[in-house]
């Protein structure tokens, strides 16, 4: 009886370790303070995993430094960053997985540089109605996604360029042209 319980509470716990082994980036985002001109500064250490689903809204200047980590989606049908109405500017982040790996509308912006994002269902970099003379993207690779980058005609960020995409789905490159 003893060793069949004991064989239980191993299998609970070596399954459940993963689930404890990763961090949530909103959690460390909430809890973040700010330094210099940035509302939130956040510098994540390469040798953790962290859950992404982070959501960036109100208006707040936010500086993510990921260091080489690695951000998980939570499942396929999350966005790992969404920025809305604010400026993100993001570097060194590895995003793997959800729907998008970065989601900036409404007047998002900022600069997103250095950054590996793969398996999107839908694009790496999605940007809707942003800021245009605040954003630049640039130097990110881009794989295994549906679209690499996507936005809407007349919408481009100021700078796009030197960004490695491959392996999707159907666009390298796509531009929405409404009529």
């Amino acid at each position: 009886m003893k060793g069949k319980i004991l064989l239980i509470i191993s299998i609970i716990l070596i399954t459940g370790l993963p689930v404890f082994a990763y961090q949530s980036l909103q959690q460390i985002f909430l809890a973040a303070d700010g330094q210099g001109s940035y509302d939130k500064y956040i510098e994540l250490d390469p040798d953790i995993e962290y859950l992404g689903d982070l959501r960036i809204t109100g208006g707040l200047d936010v500086y993510l430094d990921g260091n080489g980590a690695y951000i998980y989606a939570q499942n396929s049908s999350m966005i790992q960053i969404g920025v809305n109405g604010s400026k993100l500017d993001i570097q060194e982040c590895v995003l793997i997985g959800g729907i998008c790996g970065i989601y900036s509308v409404n007047g998002g912006s900022g600069t997103y540089k250095n950054n590996t994002i793969t398996g999107c269902t839908d694009a790496g970099i999605k940007v809707l109605n942003p800021i245009i003379a605040d954003s630049h993207i640039y130097d990110n690779i881009i794989t295994e996604c549906t679209d690499g980058f996507y936005c809407v005609e007349y919408e481009h960020p100021q700078y796009l360029g030197y960004n490695t995409i491959y392996n999707m789905s159907r666009y390298r490159y796509a531009e929405f042209c409404p009529s």
